[in-house]
């Protein structure tokens, strides 16, 4: 298989400092820099190490003129192969991998194109829940009409309790209690229990 070729940009505001590849990877370039006591001294570029975010995207340490900044690899790429985003632009991930920061895979967009990518890739916490906070399948028939209609996952029977509770307030129920009440009358009524029967 040939060598990939990889073609590495400065990294804006870093220039002179570190590079940027087509790839996705982030390096240091051969330079001298004069140190606290005034001496020259020779830095040699390398790779830098790519640290995993809290929201598990690939960022590294920059550091110029004795300032440290952590910055996100896929905006480093989107920056210097596709120029400044337009106004409220976000970098969106087409393969939904955020650990994927090749320029290829990268490309400016709303945020309202990174919430459709989160859904098309299956990351929707929302929407991939199976229970409610209150242990009540999220299946139908306990889903508000509403969530079904917009792809989100509601239960209908804590929705159900709070609008019973928030109109009447005065008898001091628990969220808990009437929501499993309503939850076990809606699953009754999908099994043809009626409505007067409760």
């Amino acid at each position: 298989m040939p060598p990939i070729d990889v073609k590495w940009l400065p990294v804006i505001g870093y220039e002179g400092f570190y590079e940027v590849s087509d790839q996705g990877g982030v390096r240091s370039i051969d330079r001298i820099i004069q140190d606290s006591l005034g001496r020259q001294r020779q830095l040699f570029g390398k790779i830098l190490a790519v640290t995993i975010s809290s929201k598990g995207y690939g960022q590294v340490n920059l550091s110029k003129e004795g300032r440290i900044e952590v910055l996100r690899v896929h905006r480093l790429v989107a920056l210097a192969f596709f120029g400044y985003p337009p106004l409220g632009a976000e970098v969106c991930h087409n393969d939904g991998n955020f650990l994927d920061n090749s320029a290829g895979n990268l490309r400016w967009g709303t945020h309202s194109d990174n919430m459709v990518d989160i859904v098309r890739h299956g990351r929707n916490s929302c929407r991939n829940r199976t229970v409610c906070p209150r242990g009540h399948s999220l299946e139908v028939p306990n889903l508000t009409l509403d969530s079904v209609r917009l792809g989100h996952r509601r239960c209908l029977a804590c929705s159900r309790a709070r609008t019973y509770l928030y109109n009447n307030s005065e008898l001091m129920l628990n969220l808990k209690t009437e929501s499993d009440r309503y939850y076990f009358h809606i699953l009754n009524e999908e099994s043809g229990v009626r409505r007067s029967d409760w």
